[in-house]
């Protein structure tokens, strides 16, 4: 039996953008927001409430302080989340690999 691909994102020190002016980001920390602010991911990265986004294969859930566990309403494909990471791979210089893609 295969194991499922996932993916999760967790919120570092649940920082707003007041806590850190984009002056002070890095080019690289720049573009990786900006990246994640025009995403399909924004509307669940401006509520501070949410501190952790997952992936289970085939929907998005997130924990949020107030609501606990929740199912997104956003539909996205596993082949959009794997578009979405490889894209996050490069501009992060980071080297991408998925063990288990499906």
């Amino acid at each position: 039996m295969g194991r499922e691909s996932s993916c999760r994102y967790t919120r570092p020190n649940h920082r707003t953008d007041t806590q850190k002016p984009s002056s002070i980001y890095t080019p690289l920390e720049a573009k990786i927001l900006q990246f994640f602010e025009n995403s399909f991911l924004k509307e669940l990265l401006t509520d501070n409430h949410i501190t952790d986004i997952a992936f289970n294969g085939e929907f998005l859930s997130y924990q949020h302080n107030q609501k606990g566990r929740m199912k997104s309403e956003i539909e996205i494909t596993k082949d959009e989340v794997f578009d979405f990471l490889r894209q996050l791979a490069n501009l992060s210089e980071k080297q991408f690999s998925f063990q288990h893609i499906y």
